[in-house]
């Protein structure tokens, strides 16, 4: 199981480089890719993770799939994580590098659920009152959530606003009861 202080550290050693370099968009995109790779193969994710395979034979398919085509320090990172036995958390270090990325780029992500999608005039409109409100750049994740009825459900960091219908009705439930 991946530890999360480790990531962490993977990810602030990665960003500190990164940044003395200039090169933190390029690391944060290899990272999204590499991130989406292991998403779309969640067989190689298990392979990586496995106890049984040895160090050298997870690094000879980083070197393969990754060599020459990400940034050295980001592909220097995933040799050193096999060498430590932490492949298994390069999913967690992405996470982290990108929270951290968008502190520093001043980005928030939003997570928005719909019953219907919504239209991009609704989605700029919410996307510029949230950059307002926040003073920050938004990016915005948008779903659709049949069970909410309808309305909206927006999640900003920690914090949830709920102007679903469902929402209202387990609210006004809960006033009842």
């Amino acid at each position: 199981m991946p530890n999360h202080s480790v990531a962490q550290r993977y990810a602030d050693a990665l960003f500190q480089v990164a940044e003395a370099q200039g090169n933190l968009d390029k690391v944060d995109q290899d990272l999204a890719a590499i991130a989406q790779i292991l998403s779309d193969h969640p067989d190689l994710t298990r392979l990586w993770e496995s106890a049984v395979v040895s160090t050298e034979d997870k690094k000879s398919i980083v070197k393969q799939l990754f060599e020459g085509k990400i940034e050295p320090i980001t592909y220097n990172t995933l040799l050193l994580m096999f060498d430590k036995q932490r492949g298994g958390s390069i999913g967690q270090v992405q996470h982290a590098f990108r929270e951290r990325y968008n502190a520093f780029r001043k980005r928030l992500k939003v997570t928005v659920r719909t019953v219907l999608p919504m239209a991009s005039d609704e989605t700029e409109e919410l996307r510029r009152v949230l950059a307002q409100a926040t003073a920050r750049e938004i990016e915005m994740e948008a779903t659709i959530d049949p069970d909410l009825i309808g309305g909206i459900v927006v999640k900003v960091g920690d914090k949830v606003i709920d102007n679903s219908l469902r929402g209202r009705l387990e609210a006004l439930a809960r006033t009842l009861a």
